[in-house]
């Protein structure tokens, strides 16, 4: 979806009452015991639970703010780790 909807309408998801914006991801095909949903880093790569498999955020942009690398983004909300994105 990421790249199919790029730059509009874009994929994206809510936190914190406001959309959040993924511009650039990639898929990987393995499990671990997170819930769907949660965030969590994986050897400092910002990570989504999926139904099927993880993905890995590279680019985002929270609504009112400029696109972020992943990096950029948690620098300034480290409450971003462990919650659950809808």
């Amino acid at each position: 979806m990421t790249r199919a909807f790029y730059p509009w309408p874009s994929a994206w998801t809510v936190w914190n009452g406001k959309i959040l914006k993924i511009f650039e991801a990639s898929v990987f095909e393995t499990g671990n015991g997170k819930k769907i949903g949660e965030v969590f880093l994986d050897k400092n790569i910002l990570a989504v639970k999926c139904g099927k498999g993880i993905l890995s955020i590279e680019k985002l942009q929270l609504e009112g703010g400029k696109i972020l690398s992943a990096r950029e983004f948690l620098n300034g909300r480290k409450n971003f780790i462990g919650v659950i994105l809808e």
